[in-house]
Formats: structure tokens, sequence, C-alpha cells
């Protein structure tokens, strides 16, 4: 589970409010690259620890991100790991608060073969036309 926390958005709102849309969107997206290279760091991390022992990793996977796997089981995810640590909570339909926050599942073990954390795209039912595709 990685966050940017609570202020950034705060500050986000509160520029909104105060009429200066243009900031509040930057400060926003700025947030939404931040999550993205928490995201990669993590990946390094599971990488760093797979190779220690010699193992590979699997693909980086979450809740509500394939087909099939709904976002309301990101409340499970809240309740295995102690995200109330990190100031992030979960709501009933499986939102993550602050927004700027995510999760993620990487396997480690033997039986993997890449080196290196894999987009879960190549198991998707709609990778052929996603625009959110990596």
């Amino acid at each position: 589970m990685v966050t940017v926390g609570p202020r950034l958005e705060a500050e986000s709102r509160r520029l909104q409010t105060a009429g200066k849309a243009l900031d509040a969107y930057m400060l926003d997206s700025a947030g939404v690259f931040g999550v993205g290279l928490l995201l990669q760091k993590s990946h390094r991390i599971a990488e760093e620890e797979a190779a220690e022992r010699g193992w590979g990793v699997g693909a980086e996977l979450a809740p509500g991100q394939l087909s099939g796997w709904s976002i309301a089981e990101q409340l499970l995810v809240g309740q295995l790991l102690d995200v109330a640590a990190i100031g992030v909570s979960v709501t009933e339909s499986g939102i993550l608060i602050p927004q700027k926050s995510a999760s993620l599942m990487v396997g480690i073990g033997p039986e993997y073969e890449s080196s290196e954390v894999r987009s879960p795209c190549e198991y998707c039912d709609v990778s052929d036309t996603c625009r959110f595709r990596h």
C-alpha cells in the first residue's frame, strides 16, 4: 500500500474552492504522479527481495485492476494490512482514502521466471483496446 497522504488532496480542494482550478488540477496531477513513483519503488523492493533469494517476481496486481476482481475487495486488503498506520482507510465500496493511494500485490518465489515486475495488462481481457495499458 502506498499513499502521498491527505495534505495534497486537502490543498487541491482548497485551491478549487478558491477558484484556482488550474492550480488544483496541477497539484492533483502531481499527486497521481507521486503515487506512480511510489508504485515503481514498490516494484524495485519486490525485485530486490526476490533477487536476494534467487527467486523471480510476478506481475503487479490489485483489486479492481482486472475484470473479475472487484474494487470492493480492497476492503480485504485493508483488513490484511495495517493501512491505518500509514493514514489510509478503505470505504465500504473499496475506495482508498486519501484517494492518492494505491495497493498492489506482487508474487515472489522460485517458480517465477521474471526478474522484473510485469504489467497486469498481459492478464486482462481488454488489454488490446484499453487506454490505460502500460
